[in-house]
Formats: structure tokens, sequence, C-alpha cells
């Protein structure tokens, strides 16, 4: 009404001007006819603007109210403003309003014994899977699954296409220097398919979890040496040491146990199945520069399908070089590598800060077939599971926005995937001589659509 009153008015101040103005018919009247009448269509312009601004408010408003309302969600106690912004925020898919968590969160009715701020990932999981009947199924799905397994199942385990493998070293309390290595494997829903249990000096520990193709699985104990005694400077080495490669079928059985002289555990790190054996790839000392703590160089294992030595290959130069990654490919294998050499297989190339990085592609008859000065693989790019046949890494774009700390664990379901983590929690209580700052540790496990929309979340310590 104001409004209109203002129209009519101005409507009819300009009208008088027109009139005095034709009457006088004078310049200066002219000028100020023409910037009276300016005012008006600029006011009558603000007005429209105005009015409009009013209506889209009103219209916004009310769509929002209709929205929270078919999602069955009470905005109780929010002003208009913030009824706008919550819907905005869940509209757009932000969910970075701090109000929009306490309306979501009326949801899940465990939503309020949270610790934790929940992250825009976590919101918008919560709200697709109450609201969307295709993300509940699998929000569902994924929930069951690891409700009915045992709590923290998962945590530090070995994924493949079908199966998991886990290890647990235990110190033998009644007997010095001794301890049981059980190694389990498992179904995709943690179920314990078999179970294999050696015992050995505490010198060994479990390396290079691999699932064969035969439905059973693979391992290394490797050694790694300490001092027995500082005075006489006595090491666990000095009567000599093998790291073995083992050998289990689908019940747990072991086929084959294989002993490989004066070889360490880093040798033995990385393992990959074909047709003709197991190939074991790390890095190798020799015994000469063993407690000298001398160079190291590159070194490569073909063990049959009976657990016999194939062939072993040493790739080296005069000073200290190491396998940091290794990966399996088409027609052989990629070791990424760091050397401190500038001869011997690792000759032609400059030092940057001491050291330099190689691709060495071989093939399975152990042969270099190219070498290149760059740096494959990181050091940190792991891999952690198997997606359609296919290794998955840490490095790859499924994780490039994961927000639940490190990924440890990738398998695949089909309906889902499920990616399990370590997150730290709170630093541990620490006594001020000590410098570095340890963490509390929760498991996350973070189910996913196959399109990567995160359908489900639980955590455990």
């Amino acid at each position: 009404m104001k409004g209109m009153t203002l129209f009519n008015a101005v409507a009819r101040l300009d009208e008088d001007l027109l009139e005095s103005g034709n009457a006088e018919n004078k310049p200066e009247n002219t000028n100020k006819s023409g910037a009276l009448r300016f005012v008006f269509i600029a006011v009558c312009i603000l007005i429209a603007l105005s009015a409009a601004a009013v209506a889209a408010d009103i219209s916004e408003y009310h769509k929002a109210m209709a929205f929270f309302e078919d999602n069955g969600i009470s905005v109780e106690g929010l002003n208009r403003s913030e009824v706008k912004a919550v819907y905005e925020d869940i509209s757009s898919n932000s969910f970075k309003n701090s109000i929009t968590a306490d309306v979501i969160g009326q949801l899940d009715p465990d939503w309020s014994g949270r610790e934790t701020d929940p992250t825009p990932d976590e919101l918008a999981t919560l709200w697709k899977r109450n609201t969307d009947p295709a993300m509940a199924d699998l929000a569902g799905t994924a929930s069951l699954l690891l409700k009915e397994m045992e709590e923290n199942k998962f945590r530090g385990a070995v994924a493949f296409s079908d199966r998991l493998l886990k290890s647990l070293s235990v110190s033998d309390p009644n007997a010095v220097r001794t301890a049981d290595h059980l190694i389990a494997m498992m179904s995709l829903t943690g179920n314990v398919l078999a179970e294999c249990c050696v015992s050995s000096d505490d010198a060994y520990s479990v390396q290079a979890l691999t699932a064969t193709s035969d439905g059973g699985f693979l391992f290394v104990l490797g050694f790694s040496d300490y001092q027995i005694d500082y005075e006489t400077q006595k090491w666990a080495s000095d009567n000599g040491f093998a790291s073995r490669v083992i050998k289990c079928d689908r019940t747990g059985r072991i086929e084959f146990d294989v002993a490989f002289d004066s070889v360490w555990y880093d040798a033995l790190r990385f393992c990959f199945e074909t047709d003709d054996g197991y190939y074991l790839f790390g890095t190798y000392r020799s015994i000469e520069k063993w407690h000298d703590f001398g160079e190291t160089d590159v070194f490569a294992l073909l063990i049959g399908k009976d657990g016999k030595e194939r062939k072993r290959v040493t790739l080296n130069g005069s000073d200290f070089d190491w396998v940091f990654n290794a990966e399996r490919t088409e027609d052989g294998f990629i070791l990424s590598v760091c050397s401190q050499s500038q001869d011997g297989d690792f000759d032609g190339i400059q030092l940057a800060a001491g050291q330099a990085y190689w691709s060495f592609r071989l093939n399975e008859q152990l042969e270099v077939i190219d070498r290149k000065a760059e740096a494959g693989r990181a050091f940190e790019d792991k891999r952690i599971g198997e997606k359609n046949g296919s290794p998955v890494y840490l490095s790859d774009s499924l994780f490039d926005n994961f927000d639940a700390g490190t990924p440890t664990a990738f398998i695949d379901y089909g309906v889902f995937y499920l990616v399990v983590s370590e997150k730290p929690t709170a630093p541990v209580p620490q006594d001020l001589t000590v410098s570095s700052i340890l963490y509390h540790y929760e498991t996350v496990y973070s189910a996913y659509s196959p399109s990567g929309d995160l359908v489900y979340r639980a955590s455990s310590e």
C-alpha cells in the first residue's frame, strides 16, 4: 500500500511539473522536469525490485518449509533466515553450515552421542541414507555386515579380491626371545577360513602376506637382527640366519617352508604370483657387510610352485641402493628404486642431494628390459586392495577427498566398497623428556556406493 501511495504521489508530482513546464516553456524548467522524470523512473525500478525480492524470499521460505516437512524434520527454534540457510546448505550438497548438523541429527538417534564434530561428507551420508531409498538399502547392507563382524576384525588386514589375510605375532612370556606367529585367512565378511601358526626366535616377523590362486596363502618369516650382548658385541646373526618363505593350502596346512640363508626380511618384502611361481623383491645386504650396516643392493627372487629356487638376481652399484615399491605389469614387474650409486646398474646419472630415483622394468625372466631415471611410485604409495581384478593404491583418485585418516584396506563387495582406515584421535600423554608425539588411533570403516557416495561409516578403537 505504501508503495502504491508513493507511486501515485510521484506520478502526480510529475504531472504538475509537466503542466508547469508547458505553461512557462522555459529551458531551466525543462531540465528540472527531465531530472525529476529520471527520479520517478528510478524509484519505480527500486519498488519493482523490492517487491520481486520480497516475493522471492517468501517463495524460498515456503519451499524450505515444505522440504523439511516432506522429510519429517522439525525446524523448531530456527528463525526464518536460518531455515532458508539450512535448506540451501542441504539442497546445494554443501553441508557446511554449523546449524545443519543439529537439523540432520534428528534422523539418527545415536547422533547426539558423537564426541567429534561431523564432517560435511558424514552429514551428506546421514542425509542420503535417510532420504534416498537406494542409498538406505546400501547403508543397511553395510551396517549389517559390520555389526555382525567381530569388533575391529579388519584392522591391520591385507585385502585381496575375495579374501583378507591378517597376522598376529605374540612373544611367549615363559620363554626367552621366542614368538608365535598366527596367520588367519578370512572371507570378505570376516569369517575365518584357515589359520596357520608357526614359532620362531622373536627376531623374525611376518612379511609379504599374499593370497594365492589355489585358495591358499603365502607369507615370509623375515629375519631382523638384534644385539644379544652389548659388552661382547654378540648378535643374533652371529651363528647364521635365514628368512623363510612359507606356503599354506586353503585349510592352513603348510605345503612348503623354505629357508633362504643370509637373506634378511627386507629382501623379501613384495610378493607376486604368476603361472611360473612366486616372485619376491626387496633390498639385500650381503653377509660380508651385515654387521657394518654396509651397502645394499636391489634383490629379486623366483621360486617355483614347489618352493624350489629358480632364479635370483641383484642390481647393484658400489653404494646404497634399495627398493621402496614394486608392482606387477602385464609382462613383468616395475621396481621403484632409490640409489646412491653412480656405477654398475646405476651408471649414467648425476645424483641430486646425494641420491637418485630409478624405475626398473623387469620381465618374468628377471631380466632388465628398461630403466629410467625417474621416481616411479612414491614411498608411501602402498597397494591396499583390488578392484575389478586390478590393484588399488593409496594414490588412487578414489581417495582424493578421503577424510577419515589413512586408508589401510580397500574391499570390493560389488554393490558397495569398504575402506578401512586408521585415524588419529588424541595425543598420548608423554613425559616432558620425550620429544616425539604419539597418538591414539581409531579404525574407521567407510562404505561407499559404486559411484563414490559415502553411505555408511562406523569406527572402533
